[in-house]
């Protein structure tokens, strides 16, 4: 078993402080995770500490003082020191975790979406989602559908959804609207969110002239 972490402290009774550099892929937080190895081996659970804490507050690690081990005073002045002192080097490891979707994995998830389920207007004049001039259209209240349908995958709510999505100039509203902007389709007032789709490369691009040529030959 490849246990992770760094063993900064071990005091008289045989309870060591391991501590790990943890940072979050889709916010870029990083923080120390703390835990203890008791004598018998077993582990405790993780204790979070966020690195600004060992600059701007002296107690950040008094919560030692709850756990068994007997942790003096002494003791845990001891652990900060080896922890800022991990800190303090320009090459510490962190270990990758993530919460919730990156920005960018936000916007890949919601266009392969539209991609999939987008109908040509010409075929279906009530299509809910649909492609026009490089960006997608999708009536607002199919976003619940698509938020449901990857509600664990992202972890993010409708409107943070929006929000990233603004922020990151794919998503296009109305001048008036913050987040969406009302089209008339064949005198169907509908309010849509407009995303712009990302540019296919020139493989693609190319894969795709092939298939057409291919189909108007056996035709």
């Amino acid at each position: 078993m490849n246990r992770l972490g760094i063993k900064v402290f071990e005091n008289a009774w045989g309870y060591e402080v391991f501590v790990v550099f943890m940072r979050d892929i889709s916010s870029k937080r990083v923080s120390v995770e703390v835990y203890i190895m008791s004598p018998e081996g077993e582990m405790s659970d993780l204790m979070s500490v966020k690195i600004c804490d060992f600059v701007t507050k002296r107690n950040c690690l008094d919560f030692l003082f709850s756990q068994e081990g007997s942790f003096t005073r002494d003791d845990i002045d001891n652990i900060k020191c080896q922890i800022a002192s991990l800190i303090k080097k320009e090459k510490t490891s962190f270990v990758d975790t993530q919460d919730k979707a990156t920005m960018q994995e936000i916007y890949r998830a919601l266009t392969a979406y539209i991609e999939e389920n987008a109908e040509e207007l010409t075929d279906n004049p009530n299509a809910q989602i649909f492609i026009r001039d490089n960006c997608g259209y999708m009536e607002t209240k199919v976003m619940n559908a698509f938020v449901k349908a990857y509600k664990e995958e992202l972890g993010f709510s409708r409107i943070e959804i929006l929000k990233r999505l603004k922020i990151m100039g794919v998503l296009l509203p109305a001048k008036d609207r913050p987040y969406d902007m009302p089209i008339k389709i064949e005198g169907r007032q509908l309010k849509c969110y407009r995303i712009v789709m990302p540019e296919k490369d020139a493989a693609e691009t190319a894969s795709e002239v092939i298939s057409i040529r291919r189909e108007e030959l056996c035709a």
